[in-house]
């Protein structure tokens, strides 16, 4: 993606004369583009000058369309593959948690029938106590570790993948203009 970023500038450079394209009907682009594409340099070289202006400048634009649009594929691919990692890293902290998570959903149905029982009416937190194990700060803190990934939400992993990418997704925004169609 960086040397794709690189030819984008390069491309940006050359394309000093994009606005001129842009008055152009598709059809005509497209014959002219097409045209460029089917002359080597020698062949450039023979057509009279006002011709063959139009047709590199032409080239040119359709070329750096081309490149913003495969840059596009990889920003998106590239996101793509981070989300993909991170819904990974979840499945695996939920696989890996498993185990903790059942204790802490047997332990709640034991604190529910301890209040539900008699004896709790007379003798209050005695039995949860006992199944607590006086431990109330630790077993708070798995159940808000395992709220915050509850519901399939992995964006709590999704900085540990974007970490390495991030001057790559910036220099993308600097050089790609981001339109909504929405």
């Amino acid at each position: 993606m960086k040397d794709w970023l690189v030819r984008l500038r390069w491309f940006k450079k050359q394309s000093i004369f994009s606005q001129v394209v842009k008055e152009l009907p598709a059809t005509k682009i497209k014959k002219f583009a097409t045209e460029a594409k089917a002359y080597d340099a020698s062949m450039m070289k023979d057509i009279e000058p006002s011709k063959r202006y139009t047709l590199a400048i032409v080239l040119v634009d359709k070329q750096m369309a081309k490149v913003l649009d495969d840059l596009t594929l990889m920003f998106i691919k590239l996101v793509k593959k981070v989300h993909i990692s991170a819904k990974k890293a979840l499945d695996d902290y939920h696989f890996q948690h498993r185990e903790r998570t059942d204790k802490l959903i047997s332990m709640f149905r034991d604190v529910l029938s301890a209040y539900k029982s008699e004896k709790l009416k007379e003798r209050p937190y005695v039995d949860v106590d006992k199944i607590i194990y006086e431990n109330i700060d630790v077993v708070m803190s798995q159940c808000d570790e395992h709220i915050s990934y509850s519901g399939n939400n992995y964006f709590g992993f999704l900085p540990k993948f974007y970490k390495g990418k991030r001057s790559v997704f910036f220099k993308f925004l600097e050089n790609v203009k981001l339109i909504s169609f929405a």
